[in-house]
């Protein structure tokens, strides 16, 4: 998936792929989303939008993060000479 999240959990700053978020909003109204790995107890907190960055953390499922930005991602394909 290519729509990545930049969070704040607690002190730290960082980024999740948007497929391990639920935006279902809890009782406040700010702009929170859930940890949600369908496939494991955790996600990575990363240090940049995408896979190949380094992790700065874990989170596990359930934890409340604010959200501070969404990140699309976009590929591009060179045309086929």
């Amino acid at each position: 998936n290519a729509e990545w999240y930049m969070v704040q959990l607690g002190v730290e700053t960082g980024y999740i792929n948007a497929a391990y978020l639920s935006r279902e909003q809890p009782e406040s109204q700010a702009p929170v989303a859930y940890v949600h790995n369908p496939n494991s107890s955790w996600s990575h907190l990363r240090k940049g939008a995408g896979t190949q960055s380094q992790s700065v953390g874990r989170m596990e499922n359930g934890e409340v993060v604010y959200v501070l930005a969404q990140i699309r991602k976009l590929y591009l394909q060179s045309p086929i000479p």
